[in-house]
C-alpha cells in the first residue's frame, strides 16, 4: 500500500480510480479486502478499514475526471450501529466538499485474503 506524508489519497484519472487511506494506514496490517461493486475495502487485522479504493470515481461522485483530479483533501470514517456499518468518504475540491456514504450490513461482509 502506498501512502505519503503529504496526502492520504491517490487519484488515477486514466483509470478513474481513487484510493483514500485512513489516517492510521501506515501502522495497520492489512488482513484482506472486501469487494463490493465499485468499492474495494482493505481491512486490518483488528477489523478496521485501512483504505478504500473507488473504481469509476467520477461516476460515484458525479464529478468530471478533470475536476476530480484537483482533489485537495480526502477522508474516510466509519460508524457502526448494531449490524450496520456506514462508511463515509469525502473529497474536497476548491473548498467544496463532496461526501457520500455506503451502508453495509456486517453479515454481508466476506473478507478476501
Amino acid at each position: 500500500m502506498k501512502n505519503t506524508s503529504q496526502k492520504n489519497f491517490e487519484y488515477n484519472p486514466s483509470i478513474d480510480s481513487l484510493t483514500i487511506y485512513h489516517s492510521k494506514a501506515d501502522v495497520e496490517t492489512v488482513a484482506g479486502s472486501i469487494v463490493l461493486d465499485n468499492f474495494i475495502f482493505d481491512i486490518s487485522t483488528n477489523g478496521t478499514f485501512v483504505s478504500l479504493e473507488i473504481d469509476n470515481a467520477s461516476e460515484v461522485f458525479e464529478i468530471e475526471p478533470e475536476i476530480l483530479s484537483q482533489i485537495k483533501e480526502a477522508s474516510i470514517r466509519t460508524s457502526v450501529q448494531g449490524n450496520l456499518i456506514t462508511l463515509f468518504y469525502r473529497v474536497t475540491i476548491d473548498q467544496k466538499e463532496y461526501e457520500r456514504a455506503l451502508m453495509i450490513p456486517k453479515d454481508k461482509i466476506a473478507l478476501t485474503v
